[in-house]
């Protein structure tokens, strides 16, 4: 059975002493964002990444060996995993949240949606299977939002633990709706998979949930702030 921790940043929490823990890829991809707010993201997500799993191996964070390798493409923006480990993780992030969970022995993936500021309607068709769209559809407006958050965070968990992204089509893949635990039904190519997926809670303006494949006993959530602080 699988327990999976999830730890959450901000932004606004990143540290010029964090770049000092990376690696020359991720040093050259830090230097590469333009954007302030985009830099500081990528800043937080690397930092908890390796402050955490510092502490779960107990080797330095600047002596972990990760591997960023795209298995598509071989640039250095693949699913990120520890060498030589069975542990995995899975990093997130949207608006001014960072998310990162971290389990053993399965593939997992997280992901973090703020739940505004969208062109909800035009992604909904694009995301949502044809029976999806049409109970969303029959939803009162004021509960569209939240539905959808809900429909979008689940499935982007799914491709993120599947390591598919963007290669699966979303309006094929189907999960339970808004209301029901959260469950995978069916993904793309009728392809079964022993899926268990939980939705998380990453504060007000904000979605989140996680997928695990395999059996999930247990989420456990944490505040990164002291941990980013401490460095």
């Amino acid at each position: 059975m699988t327990e999976v921790q999830v730890w959450w940043g901000r932004a606004d929490q990143a540290l010029a002493a964090h770049v000092e823990l990376f690696s020359e890829v991720e040093r050259d991809r830090h230097a590469r964002f333009r954007v302030a707010s985009a830099r500081d993201q990528f800043t937080v997500g690397c930092a908890i990444v390796r402050l955490v799993l510092a502490e779960l191996t107990g080797i330095a964070p600047g002596k972990l060996e990760l591997d960023r390798e795209c298995t598509r493409c071989a640039g250095p923006h693949g699913k990120p995993r520890l060498v030589g480990s069975d542990l995995r993780f899975s990093v997130s992030h949207s608006g001014d949240r960072i998310g990162v969970a971290f389990g053993t022995g399965v593939e997992l993936g997280l992901d973090v949606e703020r739940a505004e500021g969208r062109d909800r309607d035009g992604v909904a068709d694009a995301v949502l299977t044809p029976a999806e769209l049409a109970g969303w559809r029959a939803l009162p407006e004021a509960d569209r939002d939240a539905a959808f958050y809900t429909y979008w965070t689940r499935k982007e968990s799914v491709v993120k633990a599947t390591g598919d992204g963007l290669n699966a089509p979303m309006a094929e893949l189907h999960v339970s709706g808004p209301g029901e635990p959260a469950r995978l039904l069916t993904y793309p190519g009728a392809l079964a998979l022993d899926a268990t997926m939980a939705d998380l809670d990453p504060g007000p303006g904000y979605a989140a949930a996680l997928t695990v494949l395999g059996p999930l006993t247990s989420v456990t959530t944490h505040d990164a702030g002291a941990l980013l602080a401490a460095v």
